[in-house]
């Protein structure tokens, strides 16, 4: 018999959905190597209800100033 949960894990297996986003993923990858995990705003454009925003993301001493969200 399948059940609510056995049918939304197959549909998303089916379709291969990931609803991680950049930033968690991100958040992740410094996780697994033990590593902290740091976001700085540089500058966010356009209204607040569609804004988009530009990062400085450093994850030990790796740092990469082009990062933008949406």
């Amino acid at each position: 018999m399948e059940t609510p949960q056995n049918s939304a894990t197959a549909l998303v297996n089916k379709l291969d959905v990931n609803y991680k986003n950049a930033i968690s993923e991100v958040f992740e990858f410094g996780q697994k190597l033990g590593l902290p995990v740091e976001f700085t705003e540089l500058k966010r454009e356009g209204p607040i209800h569609k804004a988009t925003f530009s990062f400085k993301v450093t994850v030990g001493e790796l740092t990469s100033c082009s990062f933008t969200y949406i």
